[in-house]
Formats: C-alpha cells, structure tokens, sequence
C-alpha cells in the first residue's frame, strides 16, 4: 500500500510485513470442540518442526480469564504420516465445564526456532442434553398464493446428544413455547453408540411437523420427554408465494 510520495525522486513509502511462512498451522480434520470429562485431546498439525525433542514441544492452555496452564503430559513420539502430524496431550487438571481454552502447542526447529501454533477449544458437559444439528436450517411461514392462505407445515428433524433412549412418538412431546402450539412428534430414532465410546455417546433423531407460523424469524422449542428436556430455536423465513 503506497504511504507517501518524495517529490523530485519518484520514491515511496510503504509498510512491509514479514511473515514467517514456516510456523505451524492446524489441520482441517482438528476437533475444535468437545467434552470435559475426557481426559486427553489429539491436535493434528501441518507444518510443525518434526525434529522437536520431548523437551522442546509444549502445550498450553489458556483460559478465557488469561490464566495459562500446562498440559499434564505429552506422549512422545508425536505420528507423522505425510505432511500430518499428530500430538496427543492430557488436558490440566484446571480446566473446567463449559469454557473456552485457547491451545498454544509449540516445537523447536533444527536451527533452534521456536515453532508455535494456537487454536481454540470448547468444553461442554458431556452427560447434558444438548442439540446437535437442526435440517432444513431453517422453515417456510404461511404463506398467500392464488388468493389462498397456505398454512405450511413444515417437517424438522433434529439430532439431539444425551437424549433419554428407548422412546417412541408417544413419549416426545415438542411445544412451541411463545404460542403453546404443539408440534406432532413423528417418529425417534436411537442412533448406534460407538465402539469405546464412554462419554457423550447416544445421538437421537427426532423428527416432527411443525405447526404452521406466519411470522419470520426464530421460533423457542422444547423437546420433552420422560427424563430430559431441552430447548432451541427454530428459524423460519418467509415462503415464495
């Protein structure tokens, strides 16, 4: 970007940033996000100084408040496969629920640079309800055509972590909360929990139709059943006429 031109010499001025094209960056596979009662993370990297001895690689995590805390511990050897490198570390013992750690992992070059790379993390509650994805993102409103009001009722489906299992329909009620209007619960599926799975295992999906709403924008949901119930937001826009 041109700052200022020397008159008579035809000379400029500009700022110059020098970046050091060699640091580390996360890979698109890394978790950004998962639960506190798991006792390790794994961090896949590109880029990161492969030579690094156990003594020169760290991790740090550093709470939203700015208070740092190191990992327990580091396995070492990290594994490369390719341009890939993954680090496995034992989260402190000081990180809480619900909070948000900024992951600072560095390693030492062969020319003696420090090599750092920094990402964030999300803890949640591993055991809490919890909605995992809403299709379509959003729904159609009511809407006029030909003269005619078409009061649109449209279908959601839900995932939804932690949700109490072995329910059917009958068992799943789903209010739209500013209304009182009730949605009609149409079917609830168990997903199968994974091998070694031990903690924020069972995925449910929930699907019902919802009554029709005229108005855009989002709408409070509860999902209730025996055991569990949560709320969220359903977003409508408004329908091609």
């Amino acid at each position: 970007e041109e700052k200022a031109c020397i008159a008579g010499c035809g000379a400029v001025t500009f700022d110059f940033t020098l970046a050091d094209s060699s640091l580390p960056t996360m890979a698109a596979q890394n978790r950004r996000k998962g639960p506190f009662q798991v006792t390790t993370l794994t961090a896949r990297m590109e880029n990161f100084p492969t030579t690094s001895q156990a003594a020169d690689i760290t991790v740090v995590f550093t709470s939203s408040d700015g208070v740092a805390s190191d990992a327990s511990s580091i396995t070492y050897p990290p594994t490369v496969e390719g341009a890939i490198t993954t680090l496995t570390f034992e989260i402190p013992s000081s990180q809480g629920a619900d909070a948000t750690a900024t992951i600072t992992i560095s390693g030492t070059d062969s020319s003696g640079f420090v090599k750092p790379v920094s990402y964030t993390y999300d803890f949640y509650d591993g055991t809490a309800l919890r909605l995992v994805s809403t299709s379509p993102s959003s729904s159609p409103t009511s809407a006029m055509a030909n003269n005619v009001m078409r009061r649109l009722e449209p279908v959601v489906t839900v995932v939804l972590a932690n949700f109490p299992q072995g329910k059917v329909p009958a068992d799943v009620s789903v209010i739209y909360s500013a209304s009182g209007d009730t949605a009609t619960t149409q079917s609830v599926t168990d997903l199968a929990t994974p091998d070694g799975c031990t903690v924020d295992c069972d995925r449910t999906i929930v699907t019902f139709k919802a009554p029709p709403q005229s108005v855009s924008g989002n709408r409070p949901v509860t999902i209730t059943t025996t055991g569990g119930s949560l709320s969220f937001n359903v977003k409508y826009e408004a329908a091609c006429a």
